[in-house]
Parts: C-alpha cells; sequence; structure tokens
C-alpha cells in the first residue's frame, strides 16, 4: 500500500515524466467557470485515498503469524497498524500538498479568461435597456456588434488544452459557451437596432399620414384657418428635422444588411417608398399653403 501511495505521488508531482494523471473539462455553469469533474471532487479523491486504501483492511484479514498460536501474541490486526503508521499518514500529507499547489495553480488558468467575464458575468436585458436610453449612433451599434465578433475570434484562438501540474484541461465546452455568449449580444443589439428602426420608420409614417389628414380639411370659419395657417407654419418648420432622420434610416438599415438580419418586406418596402411617400405630403403642404392664401383672398371669412 506504501508503494501504491508513492506512485501516486510521483505521479501527480510529475517527476516520473508522464503526461498528467486527470482530465477535466472547462464550462460556463450559473455564469461561472467551472470543471467538470469539479476540483472538489479531485480534491476528496485524493484526499481520502488513505481511507480508500484502508476501508478493506477493516474485515479483518488474518495476519501469517496469526495462524500459530504463540505465547503473548498480541498483535494489532493490519488496519490498525497502518492507521497509526505515522509514514503512511506523511504520504497522504504529500499528496494532500500536491493538491494544494495544483489548486493554487489553477488560479492562474482562471485569470487567462478574465478579459472575457463581461461576456457572461453583465445581464444582457439589464444592458440594453440602459443602451437604449443612450440614444447610441449608428456607428456605436456597429462598432458594439462587430466588437463581440473579435471576442468571439480571440476566445477561438485561446489553448483548447492547458496543463495545469497534474490536471489536463480542455477548454472546448468553455470556448463554445463563449462564443454563444457572443452571439447571443450581437442578437440583443442587432434586435434593439432593428426595434428602433422600425420604431422610426413608423414614426414617419404616422406622422405624414395624420398631418396630411389634417391639412387636407378645408377650414370652415376664421378660427379654423388661423389653427390652419400654425399648422401649416409649424409643419414647415419641423420639415429640416424630420428629413434629417432619412439619411440614419438608410445607415440603420444597411447596418442590418451588413450583419445579415432578417428583415420583412413590407419593412423593405415602407424604407424604399419613403422618399416618393415624403415628397407627395410635401406637394400636400405646398397645395394646401396656396389654397388657404387663395380662401383668404377670395372669400374672406367674417
Amino acid at each position: 500500500m506504501k508503494e501504491s501511495m508513492i506512485r501516486m505521488y510521483h505521479l501527480l508531482h510529475g517527476t516520473t515524466g508522464t503526461s498528467p494523471v486527470f482530465h477535466i473539462e472547462a464550462d460556463l455553469i450559473d455564469k461561472k467557470i467551472n470543471f467538470v469533474p469539479s476540483l472538489y471532487e479531485i480534491t476528496e479523491l485524493i484526499g481520502g485515498l488513505t481511507s480508500h486504501l484502508l476501508e478493506p483492511l477493516k474485515r479483518k484479514f488474518p495476519r501469517l503469524r496469526d495462524l500459530f498460536s504463540f505465547p503473548g501474541n498480541n498483535s494489532k490486526d493490519l488496519h490498525e497498524t497502518l492507521t497509526e503508521d505515522h509514514n503512511f499518514h506523511k504520504l497522504q500529507e504529500k499528496l494532500n500538498d500536491e493538491v494544494l499547489y495544483c489548486t493554487q495553480h489553477i488560479q492562474q488558468y482562471l485569470k487567462s479568461w478574465e478579459s472575457f467575464a463581461d461576456i457572461w458575468e453583465v445581464n444582457r436585458d439589464m444592458f440594453i435597456t440602459r443602451y437604449e436610453k443612450l440614444n447610441p449612433t449608428v456607428a456605436s451599434f456597429d462598432a458594439d456588434i462587430g466588437r463581440y465578433t473579435e471576442v468571439a475570434n480571440n476566445v477561438k484562438m485561446q489553448e483548447t488544452v492547458t496543463t495545469v501540474h497534474f490536471l489536463d484541461i480542455n477548454s472546448d465546452r468553455l470556448k463554445a459557451a463563449i462564443i454563444k455568449d457572443c452571439s447571443l449580444w450581437q442578437q440583443k443589439l442587432t434586435g434593439l437596432l432593428l426595434r428602433i428602426t422600425q420604431m422610426t420608420l413608423d414614426g414617419l409614417y404616422q406622422y405624414i399620414a395624420e398631418n396630411s389628414d389634417k391639412v387636407e380639411k378645408e377650414p370652415r370659419n376664421l378660427t379654423e384657418m388661423q389653427v390652419m395657417l400654425c399648422l401649416l407654419d409649424r409643419l414647415k418648420t419641423e420639415i429640416h428635422l424630420k428629413e434629417e432622420e432619412f439619411p440614419k434610416l438608410q445607415e440603420q438599415y444597411q447596418t442590418l444588411v451588413k450583419y445579415e438580419i432578417p428583415m420583412t418586406l413590407e419593412f423593405k418596402r415602407k424604407l424604399q417608398g419613403l422618399k416618393i411617400y415624403w415628397g407627395q405630403y410635401l406637394t400636400l403642404l405646398s397645395t394646401s399653403e396656396v389654397t388657404i392664401e387663395e380662401n383668404k383672398v377670395q372669400c374672406p371669412f367674417s
């Protein structure tokens, strides 16, 4: 048994020049890097090696000298003898030291992934809510969406198998989980960009439709004429502000196309037809303004 303990020590310590004793998988579990099997399980296995070896001896296997009767033969059984053997326990302590040393060096492995921690630690929904309130530019969207592609590529370049003392750590699962999270981040950002673009486009169409209805109504009295004139003045001042949204819409659309985001046919048609719809609206404003001026001259309200 002592020989088995000694061999195990040399395997863990690496003095035999053999390959790592244990192979474990790194993975993202509950937003933390975990190992399968866990470090706790490995610690329990090695730390309890003495107990595992001694357990079968509790059945009191007879020793050779127990088969003969000698006066005063009060010898201890094998389990008791090894349990009280100081050297046997020293070997267990050396094994425990190897586990401790390995655990300490595992921290270096974990630090190598710290630069990616935001990918899995930050709450995506809360971040997107705050991000939307900042009213980001199209350039910001593009940069942030692209950043996750860069992060995913950097993750792919990380070592897949890392040797830490007597452990071989396979990071395939961990890398796949981080890359998946990068994709989820991109989906959140592109989803927000698509929603903002749709809201802006729908808002412009609604603005044109509602104000077209208003200016098409002929005033019936002086009060209504004054209201119409004020409305036309306001709408004319808003023309430049609304037209500033057109290039932004196109940039948003091109960014969505760049990242191959699915868009409905209706959305594409509305975007393509916006300038025509807007031109018709401007013509309506000019026509309404002329009509109002003619009414003022030809048929003044009393």
